[in-house]
This record gives structure tokens, C-alpha cells and sequence, in this order.
């Protein structure tokens, strides 16, 4: 099968909390199984020390790239933004919050007729993967971690006390926000 891959750097590897983040990375996305998520099919380590996991192979485009052409039209920004809640739903489920829920982190994949209503997009035009789980928590309670992308990120995010999956709510927001005008 035809993978992307994705590779920490041998000077990151090399970090243990870096390495320990990437490991999580995987585990997070490979335990949500979610149409709408990035699938992950295998983790290991190169012969020179590298971590790398292996993830489905996503021909497609960023939602970022879509900002240009906005506003957009309202019954497609609809179906998006209800696959990324689907998605989110998922995680949130298994206790995973994303943190950094924005357009370069959903990825717009083709989806026709059939096609698309197998795939979860029930027929329209556009499929929604939710991508990189980089700086994902596991039940973040405890969490007051202030990482993210600062144009998206919630108040409880920024002020670094303790949040939940309202965040990547928050996010997806401001993403909404930014499609309608």
C-alpha cells in the first residue's frame, strides 16, 4: 500500500522528550479510528536512529488553501466543518484533544457520488482528515500546556489553565469564522 511517512529528525530523536512527543503523536491518531482522522498504520525506527511512522497517503489539499477564495459557500463550509466534528467527536471520545484545530490541520480529499457517501462524506463533494496530532493531550485535566497556533488557540490555552475538548471547539470556531468572511 501507498504511505506517507513521516520522520523526526535525527537530532530530535535523539531528544527524549521530543521522541516521547512523536511516539504520542502516533498513538494518539492510530487509537482514534475515525474516517475523518489520518490513519496510522505502523511505527518504528530507522537503522540510524530515526522514528518514523507510516500514515495513509492523502491526496488532497489543506482547507488553509481554501481561505483565499472565502467567503465560502455555506453549504459546503456546513459539510466541512461536520466532518471535523465528527472527527474531533472520535478523539474526544477516547479522551484526545487535538490543541491545534486549524485549516492547515484538515485536509480536503475528493469525494464523489458513491464514493464520498462511503467514505463519510455523505455524498458531497468534499472529504475531511484531520491531520497532526503533534501536540495532542490525553486527558488533559491536568494539562495547562499553552502549545498551539496562537490565531486559534482558546483563552484557557493561552492563560495555561487546566482545559478539555472545548478547545478544539473553540478552534474550529475561529476556522468557521474565518471560512464565512
Amino acid at each position: 500500500r501507498r504511505v506517507a511517512l513521516k520522520i523526526l529528525r535525527i537530532e530530535a530523536s535523539e531528544d527524549p522528550q521530543q521522541a516521547a512527543q512523536f511516539r504520542e503523536e502516533a498513538r494518539a491518531a492510530s487509537r482514534i479510528g475515525s474516517p475523518n482522522i489520518v490513519e496510522i498504520f505502523d511505527f518504528g525506527e530507522l537503522p540510524d536512529g530515526r522514528l518514523m511512522f507510516a500514515m495513509e497517503l492523502l491526496n488532497g489539499h489543506g482547507l488553509d488553501t481554501e481561505l483565499d477564495k472565502c467567503p465560502m459557500e455555506q453549504g459546503r463550509m456546513i459539510g466541512i466543518l461536520r466532518q471535523v466534528c465528527k472527527g474531533l467527536a472520535a478523539a474526544h471520545e477516547v479522551g484526545i484533544i487535538h490543541r491545534d484545530v486549524k485549516p492547515d490541520n484538515i485536509i480536503l480529499l475528493a469525494a464523489h457520488g458513491a464514493v464520498g457517501a462511503a467514505n463519510g462524506a455523505g455524498g458531497r463533494n468534499d472529504r475531511v482528515k484531520v491531520v497532526d496530532f503533534g501536540i495532542a493531550t490525553i486527558n488533559a485535566e491536568a494539562d495547562t500546556g499553552a502549545a498551539g497556533t496562537p490565531h486559534y488557540m482558546a483563552p484557557e490555552q493561552v492563560l495555561g489553565i487546566p482545559f478539555d475538548g472545548r478547545l478544539d471547539m473553540y478552534s474550529l470556531g475561529c476556522t468557521a469564522y474565518e471560512l464565512l468572511v
